[in-house]
C-alpha cells in the first residue's frame, strides 16, 4: 500500500501531516521551478494608508476631498463600495454597503474621519471613482513598484496600478512581486494568496485570493487579456513595457464552491469599529496546517508553501473563523463604480 502524498511542503522544509507522511527535504530552486503546483502565499503588502495632502488632493464645498491618481508609492485605503458578502450561514446577500481595507490607486473622494488615528484604524474613508486616465499621463510607468518594504525607491513617475484590484466581475492579480521566471508566475488553480500587511509584529488581512489557471502575457500587447476597460486602464496599461507576467482570476463564490476569494468587511454603520483592519493570528494558522505556512517575521516580499487542496481549505476555513469573530464578513464582489 502506496503511503499518502505530502499535504505541506514549507520550502527547504520538510513535509507536515500525518505521523506516516516521510520526512524529504527540497531546494528552493526545485520549488522555483515547479509550475502548476498548488500553494499557499504570505504575501505582504505596504501597510501605510494613503497619504491625503495638498500635493494630491482638492477640498471639496461638501468639505470632502477629490483625491488624484496615485503617482507615488502602494498604499492601503479603507474604501467604502456598494458589494456582495456571503454571511455567517453561507447566504449570498447582495448591494450591502460595505467598508474594507484595500489597494486602489486611482481617483477617490475622501472624507475626513472623526477617529483617533492610529496603526490600525483609518484617517480617511474613500469613495472610489471611475478610473479615467488623466490627459497627457497615458503613458505607462517607467519602473514597476513591487517592493513591499518601507522605502521610497523604484515608482518612476506615473500612474500607479492597482494589484490585486478585488473590482469588477472577478477579483485579479496579474504583476506585483512576479519576476519573470518567480513562483508567483507558476502558482496552480487553487492556490490561495493572502495579501496582508505587518503592523507591529501583527499581520492584517487585505484579501484572501483563491486562483484561477494563470494566463501568461507581456505588457506590449495587454489587449490580449480578456478584461474591461476599467481594469485595462486601471492596472494593465500602468506596467511599464517589455515585461512577463502572468495574469489571475480569483475563483469567485457559488453554493457548492467549499472555497472562493473575499475581502474581510464590515457592514458600514458609521461606527469608529468600521474602520479598523482585520487582524490574523498567524500562530492558530500554523497550528491548524501543522507547518510553517505563515513565517512569524516576514516584513516584505513573500512566502511559498506548496499544498493541497485539504490544507488549502483547513487554513482558508481557519481564516473564516477568524474574521468572523471580529464581526467581518466575507465580501465576494464589488461592482465598477459609474462614470
Amino acid at each position: 500500500m502506496f503511503p499518502p502524498p505530502p499535504r505541506c511542503l514549507n520550502r527547504g522544509n520538510r513535509h507536515v501531516g500525518a505521523s506516516a507522511r516521510a520526512k524529504r527535504d527540497v531546494s528552493n530552486r526545485e520549488v522555483r521551478e515547479r509550475r502548476n503546483e498548488m500553494r499557499i502565499v504570505q504575501f505582504i503588502h505596504p501597510r501605510q494608508e494613503f497619504p491625503v495632502s495638498e500635493t494630491n488632493s482638492e477640498l471639496r464645498a461638501d468639505g470632502r476631498y477629490d483625491v488624484a491618481w496615485n503617482t507615488g508609492r502602494h498604499c492601503r485605503r479603507l474604501v467604502k463600495h456598494l458589494g456582495d458578502y456571503v454571511d455567517d450561514n453561507g447566504v449570498l446577500q447582495q448591494n450591502a454597503e460595505l467598508t474594507f481595507w484595500t489597494e486602489w490607486e486611482g481617483p477617490t473622494v475622501a472624507t475626513r474621519l472623526n477617529s483617533v488615528r492610529d496603526a490600525i484604524h483609518a484617517w480617511y474613508l474613500h469613495e472610489i471613482q471611475h478610473p479615467v486616465v488623466p490627459a497627457g499621463m497615458e503613458n505607462t510607468r517607467r519602473d514597476c513598484c513591487d517592493d513591499s518594504d518601507d522605502s521610497d525607491d523604484g515608482c518612476g513617475d506615473g500612474l500607479q496600478n492597482t494589484d490585486p484590484c478585488v473590482f469588477g466581475d472577478t477579483f485579479k492579480y496579474s504583476n506585483c512581486q512576479q519576476s519573470s521566471n518567480g513562483v508567483l508566475r507558476k502558482l496552480g488553480a487553487g492556490s490561495l494568496i493572502l495579501f496582508v500587511s505587518r503592523i507591529q509584529r501583527e499581520y492584517y488581512l487585505d484579501t484572501v485570493f483563491v486562483t484561477q489557471a494563470g494566463v501568461d502575457y507581456t505588457t506590449n500587447h495587454v489587449n490580449n487579456i480578456v478584461c474591461s476597460d476599467q481594469y485595462r486602464d486601471l492596472t494593465l496599461k500602468r506596467l511599464p513595457l517589455g515585461r512577463n507576467f502572468t495574469f489571475y482570476r480569483g475563483v469567485g463564490f457559488t453554493a457548492d464552491c467549499p472555497v472562493y476569494s473575499f475581502v474581510p468587511s464590515r457592514r458600514y454603520t458609521g461606527d469608529v469599529t468600521d474602520y479598523i483592519r482585520c487582524r490574523l493570528d498567524a500562530e492558530a494558522i500554523n497550528r491548524v496546517a501543522g507547518c510553517e505556512v505563515f513565517s512569524l517575521g516576514l516584513t516584505q516580499k513573500f512566502k511559498c508553501t506548496v499544498a493541497d487542496p485539504q490544507l488549502v481549505r483547513e487554513v482558508w476555513t481557519e481564516i473564516g473563523q477568524q474574521i468572523r469573530e471580529q464581526e467581518f464578513v466575507k465580501a465576494i464582489h464589488f461592482g465598477w463604480p459609474q462614470p
